[in-house]
Order: structure tokens, then sequence, then C-alpha cells
């Protein structure tokens, strides 16, 4: 009895600690799949309040004010104008790629506008596509900010509604660049 006493507490507390260690409490989980993600992104950035921090691979501009991505940056500035604390991180690499050139033009463009930009470390592809808003919603999946990405491609995402979650997603935030 005293072994099988034993075995049933150490049982017990790895599984009290490890529930704790690698499980978060969530007020919503929902996928988002292909062309849904341009929709609910634009509007939680039109509804964010105090902020908005993204850590993404690829944004693509475009050209058009029709542009999806276009019409998604354009919601994030005027976020930042209302007072949104928005900061934006981006890949770069040392070579003379195509995601660079389009990292470098999102960055004039947001930049312009009064935004944080920054480019990650030297040595290390941020192949992360990550939106936390007001420490509360955090959208992380396949989805780049690319009009392949928004209407053309088989895209998965999720959007999780958690202080929890979204701290622990901007701890890693802070540790990209």
């Amino acid at each position: 009895m005293k072994i099988i006493g034993k075995v049933f507490l150490v049982i017990s507390a790895v599984i009290i600690l490890t529930t704790r260690v690698f499980s978060y409490s969530a007020d919503s989980v929902k996928p988002l799949f292909d062309k849904e993600y341009d929709t609910e992104i634009t509007s939680f950035i039109q509804n964010a309040k105090e902020s908005i921090y993204i850590v993404m691979y690829c944004i693509q501009p475009g050209d058009s004010k029709y542009h999806p991505v276009h019409k998604v940056l354009q919601k994030l500035i005027e976020a930042h104008k209302r007072g949104v604390e928005v900061e934006v991180i981006l890949e770069i690499n040392d070579k003379d790629s195509y995601i660079n050139k389009q990292s470098m033009k999102a960055r004039e463009m947001l930049e312009k506008e009064g935004i944080k930009v920054h480019f990650d470390s030297a040595g290390t592809v941020t192949h992360v596509k990550l939106v936390i808003i007001d420490d509360y919603i955090t959208v992380i999946g396949s989805h780049n900010w690319t009009y392949t990405a928004f209407a053309l491609n088989n895209e998965a995402s999720v959007l999780i509604k958690s202080s929890e979650v979204a701290a622990e997603f901007y701890r890693y935030f802070r540790t990209v660049r």
C-alpha cells in the first residue's frame, strides 16, 4: 500500500505540475482558414484600443489601395493615429531577395506614418506570423500578409482570446529582435 500511495502521489504531482506548465486558459479559440483571416484581422485591428504587436515573415504592401494587404496596413496606420501602440518585426536576410524587398517597402510605408518597425536578428530566419492585440488577442498560423495568402492559398491560423497566451507570445515577441 505504501508504494501504491507514493506512486499515486508522484503521478498526481506530475499531472498537476505539467498541467499548469503546459496549458493556458482561453476564453475562445477560433480557427481561421484561407480568406477568413483577412476579415478577422482587419476587424481586430480596427477595434484595437491599446496595442498591436506583429512579427511577420513577409508583408507585401501592394501598390493599389484595393490590394488586400494594403487595406490591412491602412487600418494599422489608422490604429496608430488613434493612439494605439503599434510595433512590427519583419524578416530580413543578407541576400537580395523578394522578402527583403517587400520588408523594406513595408518598413518604409509604416515608418513614414510613425510606426516602429524592426528587422529580426541577422543570421536567423524569422518565419513567424504572429499578431498580438490589446494583450488579449493572439493570432498565429501560416498566413503571411501577402496577396496570395489573403486571396489564393490554402492557409490556416488560429485566433486565441486569452491574456495568458497573449502575455506568453508578447514575451516571445520581445526576444525576436
